[in-house]
């Protein structure tokens, strides 16, 4: 069986692997439950570690313990957090269906001729995910290396926990053997679901360009009111997605209000950059359907068929974006404004600690 390339089949095992994505092997009774189990047991786990490190934060603020200490494990608490809100998010608003719509349109882009769009854009996601995949782990495991160093080389604290603070009723010391592997494990987890709930987004905006551009080449090439319908339809078939993918993440765009600290600043400046620079495409794509469409030979058709063009380019006058939630588009100025947000929190921060 010959492999295609994918814009969705990565993103379908990352899915598997936090719990998101149930039923991978079909509707099997036995496969589903298993699956079900797994889903529960993985995300249960991501949760209780979740909950573990928003009790420290809050002991270690009201103790006014160092400000390091406070500092660093609220910036955890506020990426894990953001990341089981997405995962909540993305498993309630029913994502996995939306990537079973993107796998009928590949299956029916690859039973007939495929289209050289598509595979550039499959191409292009492929690059994304290895970037998004090297630097987390990168970052991750650059963390771990630090603070296995500072253990063997006996530069601990005496107070100072291995990698990051816990709660676990009744334990203090959370730096034996036991929990220096839970953490590990923990550590393995997150970069798991942190690249899962990235690549989701990043799979479905790259779909909707894909799907754009290949629409804006079927337009320059019309020819008959037959094809003229098939490229309504595929037009309107974007338009819905998108609408479906705006209620889906309309309360996970908000989690995005959540700020980091500047131990991940380089990490999510890229991820911030590659996630407004392909929602802006989404934009200027689907205005550039006009643009096609006057670079076609519409001149040569019909009235008939000229009504129908005209009617599609008043419609396309109304650009396709993906939202914040109520807030505002999401384009290259929303991720101006939030690495502005960004430094001046910093600026606080640096100035509160002072």
């Amino acid at each position: 069986m010959k492999l295609h390339p994918s814009i969705y089949k990565v993103t379908k095992l990352f899915m598997i692997g936090v719990g998101i994505w149930i039923s991978p092997f079909g509707d099997k009774s036995m496969w589903k439950n298993v699956c079900l189990k797994y889903s529960l047991i993985v995300r249960g786990v991501y949760f209780v570690s979740n909950a573990s490190l928003i009790v420290k934060a809050v002991i270690l603020v009201f103790h006014h313990t160092e400000h390091q200490n406070v500092f660093g494990i609220v910036s955890l608490m506020a990426l894990i957090t953001m990341i089981n809100i997405k995962v909540v998010v993305y498993k309630k608003s029913h994502i996995p269906e939306l990537f079973k719509t993107i796998a009928q349109q590949e299956d029916s882009f690859f039973q007939t001729k495929a289209d050289a769009e598509y595979i550039e854009y499959c191409n292009y996601f492929n690059k994304i995910w290895i970037i998004q995949i090297i630097t987390t782990t990168t970052s991750v495991y650059l963390y771990i290396i630090f603070h296995f160093y500072k253990k063997f080389t006996n530069q601990l604290l005496e107070e100072e926990n291995f990698m990051y603070e816990l709660w676990i009723p009744f334990i203090k010391n959370t730096n034996n053997f036991v929990f220096i592997v839970i953490k590990l494990i923990l550590s393995q987890m997150g970069i798991l679901f942190h690249c899962t709930v990235e690549m989701v987004m990043l799979s479905l905006m790259i779909f909707i360009d894909a799907q754009l551009k290949m629409l804006q080449a079927k337009v320059k090439k019309l020819s008959k009111e037959d094809r003229v319908r098939n490229i309504i339809h595929e037009h309107q078939f974007i338009i819905q997605f998108v609408e479906r993918l705006n209620k889906s993440i309309n309360y996970a765009r908000n989690a995005m209000e959540i700020i980091f600290s500047t131990v991940y600043f380089l990490l999510l400046l890229l991820q911030l950059v590659i996630l407004a620079w392909n929602a802006n495409e989404i934009t200027i794509q689907s205005v550039n359907v006009a643009q096609a469409i006057y670079e076609s030979n519409w001149y040569d058709q019909s009235e008939h068929l000229k009504k129908i063009l005209l009617i599609m380019i008043t419609r396309v006058q109304k650009p396709l974006y993906l939202s914040i939630g109520p807030f505002r588009p999401m384009d290259m100025q929303a991720g101006l404004i939030t690495l502005k947000a960004l430094y001046t929190y910093s600026q606080v921060m640096k100035q509160s600690y002072s």
